[in-house]
């Protein structure tokens, strides 16, 4: 299946959508289906000109099965993994809210993996970490 973007590049990836509002584009059809106009401009806000030439069917994909949305968790609403939840906190929330008091010496590591069986908050704690640092959190699987 190496050829199925072929025609999708040679567009532009829009798959066939004119951009720049020709005659017979009234505006009739959104560029993505309700669900994602809902999540990429809640308040009716424009789409970004980037998205708008991404291919299609990629943004629908990524925005319904894979970008949540913004939550506010708090460490509190994680029932016990009080050393985990310690060890996050230190290796990633700190540095991302002073970056400047973790320079040089103090400087942390480029990556951090939780691991354990289902059911054990390692979803919770990624999500929490999101959540105070005003991130995005991808949930993929």
């Amino acid at each position: 299946g190496g050829n199925n973007n072929v025609g999708q590049q040679r567009n532009g990836g829009n798959n066939g959508r004119t951009m720049n509002g020709g005659a017979n584009d009234a505006n009739d059809e959104p560029p993505f289906s309700e669900q994602v106009m809902r999540r990429l401009a809640p308040n009716d806000e424009p789409i970004p000109d980037e998205l708008l030439k991404m291919d299609r069917d990629i943004v629908e994909r990524v925005v319904s099965e894979i970008l949540e949305a913004p939550a506010s968790i708090g460490w509190k609403d994680i029932a016990g993994l009080k050393h985990a939840k310690a060890a996050v906190q230190e290796l990633a929330v700190w540095p991302l809210m002073k970056p400047e008091l973790f320079r040089g010496a103090r400087s942390v590591p480029r990556g951090l993996l939780l691991f354990g069986p289902p059911g054990t908050g390692k979803t919770l704690i990624g999500r929490a970490v999101a959540s105070q640092c005003g991130a995005t959190f991808f949930s993929i699987s």
